[in-house]
Parts: structure tokens; sequence; C-alpha cells
């Protein structure tokens, strides 16, 4: 696969960096390798424990180099440096590492995986499908589905048997991007999206994870599991694009407003492969991120009674025995601190990576042509300079007049600079949303002696389902 051209103009030159805030002293000698063996490099520990990897790598500075096999990342940590690859110099920077070109089999060109001009336009055409004039009918789509998940969860109320969290919002989170993106329930076409995404993801990450992996050579049995599931999942949003194409009175989902974005500049839309490219990326990126957001949100929730209590008492206060609706998310400030605070120590996304169109410098260090510079939210997260006592769970970090204090890289789980998600503000009215209605109405309480493992696959997850009992609060 070539490489797009991403320059910082149509010549391409590099523009000089141009630095907003103090930086730390540049390193005066090269950036310290991370196990240095040849041949396999630090790849075994890599796969071994990727957040134990990181954090002893991290040991080495802020800036370290990773020998992976034929090539050497750099590893960054300090936002300062994030920050020049994300925003002050990202067109330098595009996202063809092998992570993004396994995931563009399942997206295509979608917003996710895309680069430089075809990116650009695309993100044009996208942004205003997700202004905040449609964002009430939105949340009325999510309200109701959100009371449909209530509904399922109320046999596991009172019970001795635990409700998992994690399949619960899993499933919650599919119908909302179901509903919202096609007017379409899970219980049709789109479980079969469902079932194919739970199959591909782990599968995508298993073949990027190997060293050698036989599924890119031969017509392994997982191999062609994979292509009859991609073969399914596009004869399935294909046919929704092809029924909207013919339909007069056209639903105000977000496929409607995809399809009737106008380019300014040539008056164009969205082709069939663009939509179904855009589709696939939405129903990736807005169903599983969502999902372990908030289920790690519940098990924090759970193991610090003080957070509970206040956020009860924002939900009594705000909302009485009513559901909340689109104009009380910005009401419920509390309830939005502890989502954030949770995506702070568990970011959905642990690592993201982009790869070098010129020869540049970050922090003293030259980065060649075609080399990748990573970044772990995770560990940035935890970076003592911008966050003390990091591994603390403190949601008051994030209230109004402090969040705004925050450096802008410091904190990354919907990434940063022009490429930030699109669908952040989505995200996270859906998340509040669900912690308002489901604390409303119970208690969560872990299953007696669980420890979450953390599992990766595309998302950090708890491996093992997050099993939990739900007991029915008396006022309600």
């Amino acid at each position: 696969m070539s490489t797009p051209r991403c320059p910082y103009s149509g010549k391409g030159e590099a523009a000089p960096l141009a630095r907003t805030q103090a930086i730390p002293a540049d390193l005066t000698q090269p950036a310290p390798l991370f196990h240095p063996r040849p041949i396999i490099g630090c790849l075994p520990e890599l796969k071994r424990d990727p957040l134990a990897f990181l954090r002893d790598a991290n040991k080495l500075g802020d800036i370290v180099r990773l020998p992976l096999m034929r090539y050497t990342a750099l590893l960054l940590a300090h936002p300062h440096h994030i920050q020049d690859v994300m925003s002050r110099r990202f067109r330098n920077y595009n996202k063809q590492t092998r992570l993004f070109i396994r995931l563009q089999q399942v997206v295509g060109q979608g917003l996710l995986t895309s680069d430089g001009d075809l990116w650009h336009r695309q993100r044009r055409l996208a942004q205003p499908a997700f202004h905040s004039k449609h964002m009430t009918g939105f949340v009325e789509t999510m309200c109701d589905c959100i009371q449909d998940a209530l509904h399922d969860a109320e046999p596991f109320a009172d019970s001795d048997e635990p409700m998992d969290m994690l399949d619960a919002m899993s499933h919650l989170t599919m119908r909302v991007v179901s509903r919202t993106l096609l007017s379409a329930d899970i219980t049709d076409e789109t479980a079969i999206v469902a079932e194919a995404l739970e199959f591909m993801v782990p599968y995508m990450m298993d073949t990027n994870n190997r060293l050698f992996s036989p599924d890119n050579w031969f017509p392994t049995a997982r191999k062609r599991k994979f292509k009859r599931y991609l073969k399914d999942m596009d004869a399935v949003v294909m046919g929704f694009i092809q029924q909207r194409r013919n339909d007069t009175n056209p639903p105000p989902d977000l496929l409607s407003l995809l399809m009737a974005a106008q380019d300014e500049d040539d008056g164009q839309k969205m082709s069939d492969r663009q939509l179904r490219d855009e589709v696939m990326t939405m129903f990736l990126a807005g169903h599983e991120t969502t999902a372990v957001a908030v289920s790690w949100a519940f098990y924090l929730i759970s193991t610090h009674p003080v957070v509970g209590r206040r956020i009860q008492k924002e939900l009594d206060d705000v909302l009485g025995c009513r559901a909340a609706t689109f104009d009380d998310v910005s009401a419920l400030t509390y309830t939005r601190q502890v989502l954030l605070e949770t995506m702070r120590l568990y970011p959905p996304v642990f690592i993201l990576g982009r790869r070098a169109c010129e020869d540049d410098v970050i922090g003293g260090q030259a980065i060649r042509k075609g080399e990748v510079t990573m970044f772990s939210p995770w560990l940035t997260h935890r970076h003592r300079d911008f966050w003390p006592n990091p591994e603390a769970f403190d949601p008051d970090r994030f209230h109004p007049d402090l969040e705004k204090k925050h450096h802008p890289f410091a904190y990354l789980p919907f990434g940063g600079g022009p490429r930030r998600c699109i669908g952040q503000n989505f995200a996270l009215m859906e998340g509040v949303l669900i912690l308002a209605a489901f604390l409303q109405r119970f208690e969560v309480h872990l299953a007696p002696g669980y420890q979450p493992k953390l599992g990766i696959a595309l998302t950090l997850r708890p491996v093992e389902g997050l099993p939990v009992h739900l007991i029915r609060r008396q006022d309600r």
C-alpha cells in the first residue's frame, strides 16, 4: 500500500515549529533504547503485557526508542511532544501504521483511517451531522434505548444472579448507534454487524500483534471466517444505503445527514463507497469505546462509595424521579466529571501511532521519514508533571474551573488536534445519560471477590466482563 503524501503545504515544505509554551530542555543525547536486543527488540514484552511494557519503557524518560524487529518507533509521553505530532505539525504525520492498515480492511477509508485531502474532505462533509442542532433528536433516541436497557436489567435487580455490565453496555451502545445512525434496531440486520465486529476486532488485533501470523500468507479457517463476516457486513450496510437512496421521506438520522452533505467547493456528495466506510467507522468507533468507558465508570463508582453518593445526590437534586433529557445534561456536572476521570484512568484507546511523512525533530530527537511515533493516553494520563497522585480516582480534577487549566494534550481519550474524534460530544452525552439513568434507579455493587483483569483488544477492557449486583433504590 502506498503511503499518502501529507505535506504542510501544496509544495510539501516542512513548516517551522511554533512553540506556544516553554518546553523542557531538549535531550542532548539520543533517546535511550528499550530492550535493544537483536532482531526481536522489545516485541515479546509489548505482546506479553502492553501496559507494563509502556510503564517500564517510560522509566527511561519522556522519549524512548523502541526496537520493533525491522524498524524503531519513538515512544512519546510528554504532552508537549505529542502536541507537536498531533497538532502543530499534524500534516507531517499520517495514520499508515500497521494497526490502522489492518483496520482499513474493515472500515476502509473512513475518518478513522484516511489521510490527507481525502480525510479533510470527508471531515468537512461529516462535521455538520454532529452539529448541536441535531443533538436534541439524537438524545431522545439515546434515552429511548436506555429505557430499553433498564427494562432488560430489571430481572437482575435484588436477585442473587450478577449481571455482566460490560455485556449490557455493549448491547446498549450498539442499539444507540444502530438507531441514531440507521434508524434500525439491533434485533434486525444490524445484529449481523454486531456479531461480525465481535469476531473481527479481536482477529485483527491478534494478527497485528503476532510476530509471524499464518493468516498473512495462507487462507486459514479464521481468515476465511473474517472474509465471510466482512462480506455480510458490506451487504447489510450497502443495503441500508440503497434503501435510503430510494426513500422519498428519509428519517433524520446520521446516514441521511451524511447523504445530504454537499462539498462547498465542488458540490459533490459522498459516494456509496464513502458512505459505507463512514458507517462502518461509526459502528466501530461509536459502539465499543463508549461501552468500555461507561463500564469502567460503574466499576470505579462501585469501589468508591463517596463518589456514588455524590452522583446520587446530584441526580436527586437535578432530576428527582423523572428521566433525564437533553436539557439536563449540562446540569449533571459531577456525573460528567466522573466519566471524564474514568477515561483518564482507563482510556478506551490506550495507544496511538503516526508515521512521519518527512524528516522531523521532536524534543531534540531526529525522526526520519517513514518512522513511527507512538503515544499512549494511558501513559500520558499518568504523567506526574500534569496529574498529581495520578493513580487516584478523583473526579474533582475535572471540575469546570480546573478542567480548562489542563494541558490540552495531557488528556487524550478522544485524541487531539484537528483529528480529534468527531463524535466526542455525542459520546459524552451518551455516557452521562447512561450513568444517570442506571444510578437513578439502582445501586451498583461488584460481585464479591471480583478483581478486573485488563485485556487489550482494540480497547482497554475488563477481559472477563464486569459482573455486578443491582440493588433497587428504595425511593425509586
